[in-house]
């Protein structure tokens, strides 16, 4: 009688560890956000986005952020950044992410690549994301271009996009309001 108990306790368990598994099994997703920003030069706009205290005025959901790390020159920089984050869809959820940057430039083109990882629940829960971030001159303007891939598990897929649509949509949009502010104040 008992042995009939555990082998369905156990088919229990395993039914449901493997529910569990599907549920938040990570997958992989990507994303490409592009803006031209009009009348500047790509170094400019890489400059400044490269500059990490910046990011707190492109992107809405950063509470704060540390630099841990720093090395290399003007054509060859690294470092490494902590920031803290809320979810922008479920804004009493609160994050934190390790960062490490690589900022160059590569021939006309200036690059930002980036890889970062996620945690919630204090390192419970941590989930990897990948950016490359372009900047290119295109005539008189510069094109960015950031290619983003980033895991997620699967019951908060929905979730995931929205969050990293709002993000990275908030620091295009911003990007582009901050160099027409820099422009009008520099004709006045």
């Amino acid at each position: 009688m008992q042995i009939r108990w555990y082998k369905k306790r156990i088919t229990a368990v395993s039914i449901a560890a493997i529910v569990l598994y599907f549920i938040f099994r990570s997958q992989e997703h990507s994303a490409i956000f592009k803006i031209i920003i009009r009348d500047t030069k790509p170094a400019d706009v890489w400059e400044y986005v490269a500059d990490f205290s910046n990011m707190k005025k492109l992107n809405p959901t950063i509470v704060d952020f540390s630099i841990l790390t720093e090395s290399g020159n003007y054509d060859h920089w690294k470092y490494s950044a902590e920031y803290k984050e809320f979810l922008p869809h479920a804004p009493f959820i609160h994050h934190s992410t390790h960062a490490e940057f690589e900022v160059r430039q590569d021939g006309e083109s200036y690059i930002i690549n980036s890889n970062h990882s996620t945690c919630f629940f204090k390192g419970v829960a941590c989930f990897p994301a990948t950016s490359e971030f372009m900047f290119s001159k295109l005539g008189p303007n510069t094109l960015c271009v950031e290619r983003v891939t980033y895991k997620c598990p699967f019951l908060f897929a929905r979730m995931c996009q929205k969050d990293v649509d709002y993000q990275r949509s908030s620091v295009m949009r911003n990007l582009e309001k901050q160099f027409t502010v820099k422009k009008k104040v520099k004709k006045s």
